[in-house]
């Protein structure tokens, strides 16, 4: 019980015009759909840091459901985001399975089993998961 450290964490992120300081309790995770193309900078099952609504558009388009639950999320907080894009599917299980994710035979991890990549990739664990 010695190394258990009581008290609250702090996680730097160091994108944009200025690093931000924030409790690692207050990261969300976000898991929606969106579709790759024109405009789009994120692919399918990679992780993107966001930090802002602006972010969320050029990464994911203006359109996406994703787009659409970030600026929810920031009209009542500016927060910090590490989302995950899946493509559109048309059944819905398998909509459904896409979004819960997997890990691959290549060790990949696809949807909300993505964000478990999220410390290593940004230094921002995710605690809560949309």
């Amino acid at each position: 019980m010695s190394g258990f450290f009581h008290g609250v964490t702090v996680t730097h992120v160091d994108t944009g015009a200025r690093s931000i300081a924030l409790p690692s309790s207050s990261i969300i995770g976000l898991v929606d759909t969106f579709s790759e193309g024109a405009g789009v900078t994120a692919k399918a099952n990679e992780l993107v840091l966001m930090t802002s609504e602006r972010e969320a558009v050029a990464a994911f388009g203006e359109n996406a459901a994703i787009t659409r639950a970030c600026r929810a999320i920031y009209t009542r907080a500016k927060a910090v985001i590490v989302a995950c894009g899946v493509a559109r599917l048309e059944d819905a299980a398998e909509q459904t399975a896409a979004l819960i994710g997997a890990v691959q035979a290549d060790g990949k991890r696809t949807g909300l089993q993505a964000l478990l990549d999220g410390k290593s990739r940004f230094n921002a664990q995710p605690r809560l998961l949309v």
